[in-house]
């Protein structure tokens, strides 16, 4: 039986390969989104090889193409890991993502569909949040985008009525 993939979201390295094949423009090929903390890395000259071949045949920079393998990788990872390994990492990951209330001095925003699952997530488990009130008001509060804020009010109640609450 297969279980969710916490790395589920859009398949990055599908739209790599989209970009090295020159396929037609109507098939995805638009790069990760790679703001965020910059990191240094050292990579042997053959890894550095093929990264230098894939930003020059797509016109991806660096970090894109990394961002698009890494996420492969660990959608793989979890995929072979025990499920409790894998949740004790989610668990790690959602407690530094999404805290319960991002300090005032952040303009803390959601932005995908994978990082509202985990803000939600994380929410919910505490008794105190589980409303459609809290949901909404998040959703407003943190989200830009109006279909992913939609995505976010439906997941929500969802998950609120696993949680036996009665939504209409």
């Amino acid at each position: 039986m297969s279980r969710p993939n916490p790395m589920s979201g859009p398949a990055y390295v599908l739209a790599l390969r989209n970009a090295l094949e020159q396929r037609a423009a109507s098939e995805y090929q638009s790069p990760p989104r790679t703001g965020g903390t910059q990191v240094s890395i050292r990579l042997d000259e053959f890894m550095l090889n093929h990264v230098e071949a894939i930003t020059a045949k797509t016109g991806w920079n660096r970090a894109e193409v990394l961002n698009a393998l890494i996420q492969r990788g660990l959608f793989d990872l979890y995929e072979f890991c025990k499920p409790e390994v894998v949740e004790g990492l989610i668990q790690d990951v959602v407690a530094k993502l999404a805290p319960a209330h991002p300090p005032a001095i952040e303009s803390y925003r959601i932005e995908s569909e994978s990082e509202a699952d985990y803000y939600l997530k994380s929410i919910l488990e505490k008794r105190e949040y589980r409303s459609m009130d809290e949901v909404k008001m998040r959703a407003q509060k943190y989200i830009k985008d109006d279909h992913l804020r939609v995505y976010f009010i439906n997941k929500g109640k969802e998950m609120l009525k696993k949680y036996g609450h009665d939504i209409e």
